[in-house]
């Protein structure tokens, strides 16, 4: 649970490989789904395990300077003829970059990408740079105008918030809130799990909080083991396993029980909307994903390939090379492409908890009820 990714091992491939694989499942689909790494961030989160970097003019200018040359080097030969269901512009924080420099990635990619109608436009935010101002620019950039937005919440917690270097606090967040749920009618939340610490009760009061803004999506995700490696004296402890899934099944269960529909990888849809068309096109549909900037992966039934980060993304784009780490090329034969559909098809149909019983009796049996479960006492099928 809680991976961005299906893992099914592939075979070692080429660059130009797994780009002609790519190419070919864009002909058959004749779809895809973009992304735009915007890699650097107003500071560093402690648990985090992206490749990011400190936000800076200079930075900005690097990073979205190597965007636009990573596009233009990497369509130097025309992909298949096709139309972009979903953009997804992430980071990083790409919502702090200005809107001269969103307008130009933007642009350079609309030369060789051309968006279907009523194509889904998602950034990526944090709470304190969130103002009227702001959204209203990201609604209006051009050529394509943000249409849903992703803020990262985290934890309501001051004093966790400031242990991990976040520069917000909860007031940012509900005053955030305020302001997207005014301006905008699709946007997602995303809060986490399994830090040391934090207990049921804690996630119970943060969704119930996030849920009087009627966001149309909540995204859990759990605290992973692995984090930013290029500071050894930063220690991040997560709970043990079984607490871990103690609280994933609290927030589960209370968004089901607030009528929300719960997809792949901890995404839950509000009552009524419609699941998120980048969700959809990666989950449902599995069309192509053409990813641009460092450690993006683009993928297809046939193929992946991941960039390298961003030091050797940037100097291979200053060369006029691919900018593709080769030891991360993989191309997948008809068995394994199989398998990685099965899997991704075995995600969407996770198994329902209404069986454990509702959410009223696990609040007066308390963690007692989660242990008997966690132990093996009974049986979750």
């Amino acid at each position: 649970p809680e991976r961005h990714n299906v893992v099914v091992p592939g075979i070692l491939a080429s660059i130009e490989e797994a780009a002609s694989l790519l190419c070919e499942a864009i002909d058959q689909t004749k779809k895809v789904t973009l992304y735009a790494g915007f890699t650097a961030c107003p500071y560093i989160c402690k648990f985090c395990r992206y490749s990011n970097m400190a936000y800076t003019p200079s930075s900005e200018k690097l990073i979205s300077g190597g965007l636009i040359s990573e596009v233009a080097l990497r369509n130097r030969n025309p992909l298949p003829k096709h139309t972009v269901s979903s953009v997804y512009i992430g980071g990083g924080t790409p919502a702090l970059f200005s809107s001269d420099r969103l307008e130009a990635v933007l642009g350079a990619m609309s030369v060789h990408h051309s968006l279907a109608q009523g194509a889904e436009i998602t950034i990526e935010t944090t709470p304190e740079i969130v103002t009227e101002e702001r959204i209203q620019t990201l609604l209006n950039l051009k050529p394509w105008g943000v249409n849903r937005l992703s803020m990262g919440v985290q934890w309501l917690s001051d004093e966790w918030l400031q242990s991990m270097g976040r520069k917000h606090t909860i007031a940012d967040v509900h005053r955030a809130l305020n302001i997207i749920s005014r301006n905008m009618s699709n946007f997602n939340i995303d809060l986490m799990y399994g830090f040391e610490g934090q207990n049921s009760e804690d996630l119970m009061r943060d969704i119930s909080d996030i849920l009087r803004y009627r966001p149309t999506q909540v995204t859990l995700y759990r605290l992973e083991r692995e984090k930013r490696t290029d500071d050894r004296r930063i220690k991040i402890t997560r709970q043990r396993s079984e607490d871990v899934y103690a609280l994933q099944t609290v927030g589960r269960l209370l968004l089901r029980e607030h009528g929300y529909t719960e997809g792949p990888d901890g995404w839950f849809t509000a009552p009524g909307a419609q699941r998120a068309q980048v969700y959809e096109d990666r989950w449902t549909e599995q069309i192509p994903m053409v990813a641009y900037g460092p450690e993006a992966y683009s993928y297809s039934k046939f193929q992946q390939f991941t960039n390298h980060g961003i030091r050797e993304w940037n100097r291979m784009l200053e060369h006029g090379l691919p900018p593709v780490n080769p030891t991360l090329s993989y191309a997948y034969s008809d068995e394994r492409s199989a398998h990685r559909e099965m899997a991704f098809r075995l995600r969407l149909r996770r198994k329902s908890w209404r069986d454990i019983g509702s959410l009223r009796n696990w609040r007066r049996q308390g963690s007692g009820c989660l242990r008997t479960i966690l132990s093996g006492s009974v049986s979750l099928g």
